[in-house]
């Protein structure tokens, strides 16, 4: 990241600026304040009223929160790495665009979604990519194969499918649940409301039916099932 910067940005202050922030996961106060926050809600758990069962799963949530290793990753949570994950694959967007000839891309951070009718250049592509992304130090995960659409594909959190030349966005299971489980750990907070209102937008975007999180209604406008767009040939 500090290479593609400073080929990029030529005045030195402002690349010793962006030196300080990246480096700054390297800092060990910053894994101490991660296990304080993490053996602090040990502590509660211990003293609560929940039931074993939720105590384990909450357990097993905690012990998934990542550390940061040495001169990898960058500061969550900062504007500025959401730019610089933008950036960071810049090159990869140009490479897909301008050397595999790929017509329809769309890549959200490090989500990225090629569509193609030919499957066998899909296969190509899978296989270029993969070794471009080596030159940046990454690797693709397991979610990564060749989907049919018709059958649902996966996206930022929505289920995408086609059928009889339409285009319907639904959902995602793990969204569900993911929102279900924040909502339950917020309810009664000062901050509840707003957390709903920002759900609400986020699945006005699509026919995400009748869900509801208790006596909390998170959706309530119903779009029509054929939505966003005709698809054409």
């Amino acid at each position: 990241m500090i290479e593609k910067l400073s080929r990029l940005i030529k005045d030195k202050d402002i690349i010793d600026l962006l030196i300080t922030i990246i480096n700054s996961t390297d800092l060990d106060y910053i894994k101490k304040n991660i296990n304080f926050a993490i053996n602090k809600m040990l502590e509660k758990l211990e003293s609560s009223n929940i039931s074993e069962n939720e105590k384990l799963k909450i357990i097993k949530e905690l012990n998934k929160i990542p550390m940061y290793k040495k001169g990898k990753g960058l500061p969550i949570g900062n504007i500025s790495s959401q730019i610089m994950a933008i950036f960071y694959l810049n090159d990869l967007d140009h490479f897909i665009k301008e050397k595999l000839k790929c017509k329809y891309y769309i890549r959200y951070m490090d989500d990225l979604i090629l569509f193609s009718n030919d499957k066998i250049y899909l296969d190509y592509c899978l296989v270029e990519i993969e070794k471009f992304l080596i030159s940046l130090k990454l690797n693709l995960n397991d979610k990564t194969k060749i989907y049919e659409i018709h059958n649902g594909v996966s996206f930022l959190g929505y289920k995408f499918i086609v059928k009889n030349q339409r285009l319907y966005v639904l959902i995602d299971t793990k969204t569900k649940k993911r929102i279900k489980k924040t909502m339950k750990a917020l309810d009664k907070k000062p901050y509840f409301l707003s957390y709903k209102s920002s759900y609400n937008g986020y699945l006005c975007h699509a026919d995400s039916g009748n869900f509801v999180y208790r006596n909390y209604v998170l959706k309530v406008i119903k779009h029509n099932k054929k939505i966003m767009m005709n698809l054409t040939n």
